[in-house]
């Protein structure tokens, strides 16, 4: 059974994978790692940018703490 992205995509249809901020206090993320973008918005507004990347170095892969958190926080940055 194909992803429902895939079947979205092979239909013809165009899928935004980027982070979107509409307003101050709503944000939409859609990809693989946008409950990863989306905690980052959160908190990162909440507790600020550091607290931010440190979580995210806590759920990332093993031996990619900086490297996942800095791609990541870069995504998430210009919505702040």
């Amino acid at each position: 059974m194909a992803c429902g992205r895939c079947a979205v995509v092979a239909n013809g249809t165009a899928v935004d994978t980027e982070m979107r901020s509409r307003s101050s206090a709503i944000a939409t993320a859609g990809c693989c790692l946008s409950a990863a973008y989306m905690a980052a918005w959160f908190i990162a507004r909440l507790e600020g940018v550091g607290a931010a990347r440190d979580i995210l170095r806590h759920a990332a892969p093993v031996g990619e703490n900086d490297s996942y958190a800095t791609r990541a926080m870069a995504c998430v940055a210009p919505y702040l």
